[in-house]
């Protein structure tokens, strides 16, 4: 059977938020501090905890222990690779590569000194901690996150690295690390295969433009440049309208 995998962002794309309305047929997924975190759609949980003839890798901003919060998850859709870090770290089983974090390194080498700049002004910008995650991301929270995402683009390089905002935090990354070239990276060591990318954010532009087959939010409609592209939009909430694309263009996968 010919390989498939799937490529996906977690939050917003497979989950989302206790603060988020997804209806009443929902799954707990996460937890933090022993309080919901995040849920599933029960539509979304029942297909993709099926879907056993694709590899499903998630591709994702979250740290590893942000990560790790849902490995009971990760268990039920046997998730055996995870992209983390916007693209820097990749899990296996849940352990850190070591081979993949060096190339990473050097990959990132040129923008170290922007990487502790952005800290130095992230420390200025919020009375909030600075996270620094393996030399290759700084994040912080921010009650004027805007703001912040403004004044750091205004002070660094951004020609070595890429500042953003999630909400409330804002993130500087090298421009080298994404999800398109980690998307790159994982195809040219483990091997070709058919690969589909899901995603709803900036962020996962770069990875929706480097699958064979993307599966887009309508907010990202004007700008995953992919001829290829697919706007998932049939149901109220992107998972469940990412299960209905993957029904209709391959449904030999399910089951």
């Amino acid at each position: 059977m010919e390989k498939i995998n799937l490529f996906t962002d977690i939050d917003n794309t497979l989950l989302y938020s206790y603060r988020r309305e997804i209806g009443e047929n929902k799954v707990v997924v996460e937890h933090i501090n022993g309080k919901i975190q995040s849920y599933m759609t029960k539509r979304s949980y029942d297909f993709f905890t099926d879907l056993h003839s694709a590899e499903i890798i998630p591709v994702t901003t979250r740290i590893k222990p942000q990560y790790d919060r849902l490995s009971a998850l990760t268990a039920k859709l046997n998730v055996r690779y995870a992209i983390i870090c916007n693209g820097g770290i990749l899990l296996e089983n849940g352990e850190i590569q070591q081979n993949w974090l060096e190339r990473t390194y050097e990959l990132a080498e040129s923008a170290h000194g922007e990487l502790v700049e952005a800290a130095e002004m992230m420390s200025k910008l919020s009375d909030r901690e600075v996270h620094q995650v393996e030399r290759i991301m700084a994040y912080v929270v921010c009650d004027d996150a805007e703001e912040a995402e403004t004044a750091l683009k205004n002070a660094l390089d951004l020609q070595l690295v890429t500042i953003f905002r999630d909400n409330r935090k804002v993130y500087c990354v090298p421009s080298v690390i994404n999800k398109g070239s980690a998307v790159r990276r994982f195809i040219a060591e483990f091997g070709q295969c058919t690969s589909i990318g899901a995603g709803d954010g900036e962020q996962d532009i770069s990875m929706l433009d480097e699958v064979d087959i993307p599966i887009a939010a309508p907010t990202n409609h004007g700008k995953v440049e992919n001829p290829k592209k697919i706007i998932a939009d049939t149901a109220t909430v992107f998972s469940d309208s990412i299960c209905d694309v993957l029904e209709k263009i391959k449904p030999e996968i399910v089951g």
